[in-house]
């Protein structure tokens, strides 16, 4: 009985620790199909996304102000965005888009410089 308990125990942790360490390399941000630019439009940042799933297209924005950009969440992903579609994204001179990763997956997050 001993035996049995100790052994689904050590299948058990040994299952965990290898789902823990095999985890897939994220999409690499489509640089070729971004369109980034520096602009004072009165607001921190602002994107403009095409996205589409299961043949529904839409279409995704957001602004922040330079409050928001402290309290709120800016990062944008790229889920749902296959070829050729494009995005746009612009930030204020005191900002800018970086490279993050987030939720197992590479993002851009709109930060103070």
């Amino acid at each position: 009985m001993f035996k049995k308990i100790s052994l689904t125990l050590l299948l058990f942790f040994l299952l965990i620790i290898l789902a823990s360490c095999s985890s897939e390399e994220a999409d690499p941000i489509p640089w070729d199909r971004l369109v980034i630019e520096e602009k004072d439009l009165g607001y921190a940042g602002y994107y403009f996304i095409t996205r589409q799933n299961l043949g529904q297209q839409w279409e995704e924005d957001g602004e922040w102000t330079s409050f928001e950009v402290v309290f709120k969440n800016t990062i944008v992903c790229f889920g749902s965005f296959p070829k050729p579609l494009k995005a746009y994204f612009t930030a204020h001179p005191d900002y800018q888009w970086v490279e993050v990763y987030y939720q197992g997956r590479n993002c851009l997050e709109l930060v103070k410089k």
